[in-house]
């Protein structure tokens, strides 16, 4: 789902910032106006998959970092090893990146998916 667009669109005179908003809907089961989904705003969403969700609980934060990830050419980055994502798990591979302040950038000319650690991003 396309939060950033909501926020833009919907809730930016509801929250102070893209981070209050995006935090309450994370962290504190806030719930988007049903009314916005009958406007016919269609955007992709996904369902964590089980298996790589189970691997982020048993792995930790730092080993599931290590293991979808190799050294890049850039500076203060990675790169997203995808030889080693199976179908179905880039999304969820993103979405615990981020929850733990890292974004992933995509590098349409080279394929490559960057990772990069988020510090300051929503001020």
């Amino acid at each position: 789902m396309n939060y950033s667009f909501f926020y833009k669109e919907y809730y930016f005179k509801k929250f102070k910032s893209f981070e209050d908003f995006l935090s309450a809907v994370l962290n504190k089961n806030f719930v988007l106006d049903k009314e916005l989904f009958k406007k016919r705003i269609y955007l992709a969403s996904f369902k964590l998959n089980p298996v790589i969700e189970k691997e982020y609980s048993d792995l930790g934060f730092d080993k599931f970092l290590k293991k979808y990830s190799k050294p890049s050419i850039r500076k203060d980055e990675l790169e997203l090893n995808k030889s080693v994502i199976k179908t179905g798990g880039y999304s969820t591979i993103k979405y615990f990146l981020f929850l733990n302040r890292y974004d992933v950038s995509v590098d349409c000319h080279n394929g490559k998916d960057y990772i990069r650690k988020r510090e300051g991003a929503f001020k």
